[in-house]
């Protein structure tokens, strides 16, 4: 577990050189950083609680960071259209709605945020 790591749901982006510290010790690991530092897009990392929530709360978090760095406004207005009609077709399909409530509106304010063009780590920061 990262130190701190209880401390936040999502970390802050961090710079892909601290992989390098974390991972000192495996030569297969730090040359792949390397190319990543080098030959990528990619320029930080973003870590995640790791309290048995940590894959969905990651995915989550792409989903809707990519949904509100989206320029493409048809495409978040299909993405919240869509949105709408799942609550429905959870419940005709034997979930409990009330259950299903407790995850749903949550998520739904979430990428009604998103669409907005809101913030993804502090949307989802503010999240307890």
């Amino acid at each position: 577990m990262v130190d701190g790591a209880s401390d936040f749901l999502v970390s802050d982006q961090q710079s892909l050189i601290i992989l390098l510290h974390t991972y000192r010790g495996n030569l297969n690991f730090v040359r792949k950083i390397k190319w990543l530092l080098c030959k990528s897009y990619y320029n930080g990392i973003y870590r995640f609680r790791g309290d048995g929530n940590c894959f969905y709360r990651a995915f989550g978090f792409a989903y809707i960071r990519s949904l509100s760095l989206s320029q493409d406004r048809a495409s978040q207005l299909l993405t919240t259209q869509q949105l709408e009609s799942t609550l429905a077709l959870l419940v005709n399909n034997g979930m409990d709605e009330d259950i299903i409530r407790d995850f749903f509106e949550p998520f739904q304010s979430l990428v009604h945020r998103a669409a907005g063009f809101h913030d993804a780590t502090s949307v989802l920061s503010q999240q307890g």
